[in-house]
């Protein structure tokens, strides 16, 4: 009998993360994140692809992952950017793989989009007002609130209209 041994090489993908939080993103801005896969196992590791799934797949893309051979021990770095321009504010969650000629490696991506939204709760009429006597001052109150998700920043009040010069500010929002 002959006995035979030998050690088993085998190549192995990880990603340097599972999962990639871009926080959250103003709306119709983008941002970038860079990943690494390495090449953990003990032979050559052929990267053969890549792709991006779920339902908000459309709103993220990958740049610099080629296609190519990494030899043991050997990283490659590359980006993947979420686009939020003409996306709704809320979550965004998709998945990312990388296909080799091990096994597929994924991680999960996700980011928040933000937006301020400035709602007037109510328009000014006359019926606000009510009798104003000539010489005297009567104060009507419009609300002005931010229903969405991000910070408003309110520059400038203004009174328009006919007769906008019959009418005055008394307290701009801070």
């Amino acid at each position: 009998t002959i006995d035979i041994t030998g050690t088993a090489v085998d190549s192995e993908a990880k990603l340097n993360t599972s999962a990639v939080g871009f926080g959250d993103v103003q709306q119709d801005q983008t941002q970038t994140r860079s990943l690494e896969i390495t090449n953990a196992g003990s032979s050559p590791l052929e990267i053969t692809g890549s792709s991006i799934s779920g339902e908000d797949a459309g709103a993220f893309s990958i740049s610099g992952l080629r296609t190519r051979v990494l030899t043991p021990e050997v990283t490659e770095t590359f980006h993947v950017e979420v686009d939020a321009t003409d996306e709704n504010r809320g979550s965004l969650n998709s998945q990312l793989t990388v296909t080799t000629n091990g096994s597929d490696v994924t991680s999960q991506l996700g980011t928040t989009v933000v937006a301020p939204d400035i709602v007037v709760d109510s328009t000014v009429n006359d019926e606000m007002f009510g009798t104003t006597r000539l010489g005297t001052t009567s104060t009507a109150t419009v609300e002005i609130k931010n229903a969405g998700n991000a910070k408003l920043n309110l520059t400038d009040v203004a009174i328009k209209g006919p007769d906008a010069n019959a009418f005055s500010i008394v307290k701009s929002p801070d």
